[in-house]
Formats: C-alpha cells, sequence, structure tokens
C-alpha cells in the first residue's frame, strides 16, 4: 500500500493527475484512492500491481492532467511566429485560447499538442501563415512574456526558462536555428530532459526580469 500511495502521490503532484483519476485507470474504484491516500485500504498484490502500471501513456483521453507543459507548448510555437488560432485549428480546437487559461487539459487535448509542437519545430511560420501574421503572433508572446522552445530545458516542469542565446538574439522577431530545433527536439524525448540548476535560473531572471503576466489578446 505505501508504494501505491508514494505512486498516487507522484502521479498528482508531479503530473496534476487525481489519485481517483489513477485508480480509475487501473479499473479500481475512487473510493479505494480515498483510503489508500488516508491509510485505510488494504489491496491485494494484483490490484496495486495495476496502479503501479498506470502513467501518462496509458492514462485514456478524457483523463486530465495539469495543463503547464501543454500552456508552454502553444506559447513557445506562438513566441516563433505560429498564431494561436491556426495552432487550434491544426488540433481540431476551436477556442485554443482556453487551453492557455485554464489549469488542466484532458489527455487528448496534451497529447495533440504535444505532437503539434514536435511537428512544428524547425518549420517556417512565416512560409506557413504568411509574415504579417507570424509576427502578429510574436508580439502577441512578447506581450505576455512567452518563451520560445530554446528557452526550456525541461517544459514541463522547469520553474523558469532560460534565454537561448542563439534563438533569442533578435528578441523581436525570435526564430528558431537548426540548433535550436535539435536542442529542443532532444528535450521532447524523456531521456533528453534535464532541470537546469538555480544558476542559470537567477541569470535569467537577472536579465529578463521574469514575470508570468497575464494573457492578453
Amino acid at each position: 500500500v505505501a508504494r501505491v500511495r508514494e505512486h498516487l502521490v507522484t502521479m498528482q503532484d508531479k503530473y496534476g493527475v487525481y489519485p481517483g483519476t489513477v485508480v480509475k485507470a487501473a479499473g479500481v474504484s475512487s473510493a479505494t484512492a480515498w483510503r489508500i491516500m488516508n491509510g485505510k485500504a488494504k489491496i491485494s498484490r494484483a490490484v496495486g500491481a495495476r496502479i503501479l502500471r498506470v502513467n501518462l501513456d496509458s492514462l485514456p483521453d478524457t483523463a486530465r492532467m495539469n495543463s503547464l507543459g501543454t500552456r508552454r507548448r502553444l506559447q513557445a510555437l506562438c513566441a516563433v511566429g505560429w498564431p494561436v488560432a491556426e495552432l487550434g485549428r491544426r488540433i481540431g480546437y476551436q477556442t485554443p485560447a482556453n487551453i492557455l487559461n485554464r489549469e488542466q487539459a484532458d489527455m487528448s487535448t496534451v497529447r495533440a499538442v504535444a505532437a503539434l509542437y514536435r511537428e512544428l519545430l524547425g518549420v517556417d511560420p512565416d512560409t506557413s501563415v504568411g509574415k504579417s501574421r507570424a509576427d502578429a503572433a510574436r508580439r502577441r508572446a512578447a506581450r505576455n512574456g512567452w518563451a520560445p522552445p530554446g528557452a526550456w530545458h525541461d517544459i514541463d516542469h522547469d520553474d523558469t526558462p532560460e534565454p537561448d542565446t542563439a534563438e533569442l538574439e533578435d528578441e523581436a522577431t525570435p526564430t528558431l536555428n537548426a540548433a535550436s530545433v535539435a536542442r529542443a527536439r532532444r528535450r521532447e524525448r524523456p531521456e533528453g530532459r534535464r532541470r537546469h540548476g538555480a544558476a542559470r535560473a537567477a541569470r535569467w531572471r537577472s536579465s529578463r526580469a521574469w514575470r508570468r503576466p497575464a494573457v492578453r489578446p
């Protein structure tokens, strides 16, 4: 039970997936999750093993999790010139601004945005949507302080972004060069993700006075 409780706590603290959601994905009642979390449940090894096997990949599309990484991916693509409306169109989401304003997202949205992010890394938005729309997207991102892809080491969990010198050389119109694309793609793979250190975060905060402003249209 202790291992199962630890797994449920990790899923909630790290990914924002509630214990009831995890046990439901394992075919166990949500009431059991409450008893496990409060030390009042006795479960069989088979049930415990089923719960421990539940991870982000095995959650159903209707399950919900923390949307931080999903929001950051949309914001990062906007920062290099992809209009939010165009991103929504590509994932079949009529009101993509809702994703940017909500703390949680369903797994179908999380997966669709992650796939789109990987697809568009290295694709020139000026060519795809036109320079005027791309420039408008960059201005929107700049107003809101949204960081581009190369500024993240772990886009899902970093506390703050870090400037990518090559990518942010011209902050008025940030673009993704080949090196930045390669780094961003590596970081999308679990084995390529790493947390940046406190010194890097301190440098970023001092250089850009990083803040998290409200989303502006």
